[in-house]
């Protein structure tokens, strides 16, 4: 490990918490890299490069401080890492006032390094299975290259796995990255292979391995519920949705994901938590986007706005069957003054509301007009 000014001006940050010395860090050719004094950065430091030399601790005196250039008086300390010296450390001082804890400020130097290193190392391997997952969301065939890849990183890529794409939301993105992580790591019932993996596109990928049995889907429900749920107390103002994909993955991740993502996507839209296999009409809305849903709408029912009674009219006669008996009883009106209504829709729109492709016309415009609601779309 080489140790770089950052992390050697962050060791000295927080050792100053603790302890209010002066402290220089050399890095391995002598050169200070960090110090309480700024003024010193980047010049070389002699006594360093004796302990470097000789890999034991100096005492820096009035007597060979005079002949060590770019020195204080205090003790130079050798940092290690897994049995390497990779620095030295430097406390100023006169030597018999600092030496009770020039060793402790050395100890507690090396365990940062120790930490941040162990940090660092699963940041790297956790980017290394993001970046996995994502060419394994986009491969149409896996290539034995990226099965044995993906078993090098620890991934179980043979196992059958359910997709879950969750949307989760907020304005304080690191709370959120925060929160998803935490809660799977600590509060999720994960078995052995179960990962969840942030995607280029903002949302999460959770992978579950199947237990198979009659009440798997329901498990999985209920616990995206309650994580749902402990999400929105602490995100108020956020929002959380889950698509869960049909299709238990094996060595094909990209079908299963795009199946969990359209899921996720008319969830976003309309309830929390919703199954790609109870789609329906949803799977294609969710491939128009909104702009070209509005401008479908207006060009159907943009004659009908103003005309609340005509509105009113056309939902109850879809909701009713197209039944002229059913919908003018719902409306309370006459049969005759329906029949009126749908001529005068008719009119208007110049679509003819009672064959079959007006009909068809009328409830999709009605769709897109209703799509946030949660309600059925044509209640009355």
């Amino acid at each position: 490990m080489k140790l770089l000014p950052e992390l050697a001006k962050k060791v000295i940050d927080e050792v100053r918490l603790t302890l209010n010395e002066r402290l220089i860090i050399m890095d391995e050719e002598g050169v200070i890299i960090a110090a309480t004094e700024q003024e010193r950065i980047g010049t070389i430091h002699q006594g360093a490069k004796t302990v470097l030399k000789n890999k034991e601790k100096l005492y820096i005196n009035e007597h060979n401080r005079k002949t060590l250039k770019g020195v204080k008086l205090g003790i130079n300390l050798p940092i290690q890492f897994e049995g390497k010296i990779i620095g030295v450390l430097g406390v100023t001082g006169h030597p018999q006032k600092i030496e009770s804890y020039a060793d402790l400020v050395r100890k507690m130097t090396e365990l940062m390094i120790k930490e941040t290193y162990y940090i660092e190392q699963k940041e790297w391997q956790q980017r290394g299975i993001e970046t996995f997952f994502h060419e394994w969301m986009n491969e149409e065939k896996m290539e034995k290259s990226i099965i044995q890849r993906g078993q090098l990183l620890g991934i179980a890529v043979g196992t059958p796995y359910i997709c879950i794409s969750i949307e989760a939301v907020d304005s304080n993105e690191k709370s959120v990255y925060s929160f998803m992580n935490d809660w799977f790591t600590h509060a999720f019932p994960k078995r052995q292979n179960d990962r969840l993996i942030r995607t280029l596109d903002g949302d999460f990928l959770l992978l579950r391995s199947v237990k198979k049995d009659e009440h798997e889907y329901e498990r999985i429900k209920s616990e995206l519920q309650r994580w749902r749920t402990n999400f929105l107390k602490l995100h108020q103002m956020g929002s959380f949705h889950a698509g869960i994909g049909d299709t238990l993955v094996s060595n094909q991740l990209k079908g299963a994901y795009t199946e969990a993502r359209k899921a996720c996507k008319v969830a976003n839209q309309n309830k929390a938590i919703v199954f790609y296999n109870d789609l329906s009409l949803d799977i294609i809305f969710s491939e128009i986007n909104r702009a070209t849903q509005t401008e479908f709408m207006n060009r159907v029912l943009c004659p009908l706005l103003k005309e609340t009674d005509l509105m009113t009219t056309l939902r109850a006669y879809l909701h009713h069957n197209q039944s002229i008996v059913e919908t003018a009883k719902s409306l309370h009106i006459h049969k005759n003054t329906l029949h009126y209504r749908l001529n005068q829709i008719s009119l208007l729109t110049d679509i003819d509301v009672k064959s079959s492709l007006g009909i068809t016309l009328f409830y999709l415009a009605l769709l897109f007009t209703d799509e946030n609601s949660a309600s059925f779309p044509l209640d009355i």
